[in-house]
């Protein structure tokens, strides 16, 4: 088995966050991706926003889905849950 992240995202860094998903680290490993609706006042001065590209080991993504729901602002299903399942998880990502 490859090591590394089973589900890594893309990123980059805007100017003006406003509005986009926020990827909230813990050192170099992803703990969250925070919708701009529910981020907190802190958590919007993080300028790392969430690219809206995933990827998931294939044998975790039906998983994954299921069991994140749609509490949230957007009342969707949304990538910021996925991130915060996969931490819980033990399956975050690390940053490159």
């Amino acid at each position: 088995m490859q090591k590394g992240p089973r589900s890594p995202c893309s990123a980059s860094r805007a100017a003006d966050p406003a509005g986009y998903g926020r990827l909230l680290l813990d050192g170099d490993h992803l703990v969250a991706i925070r919708e701009d609706a529910d981020a907190s006042p802190e958590e919007r001065k993080v300028t790392l926003c969430n690219a809206g590209v995933m990827a998931f080991d294939g044998g975790l993504a039906l998983e994954i889905i299921d069991k994140i729901g749609n509490a949230n602002s957007k009342r969707g299903i949304l990538s910021g849950r996925c991130g915060s399942h996969r931490q819980a998880n033990g399956i975050g990502g690390r940053r490159d």
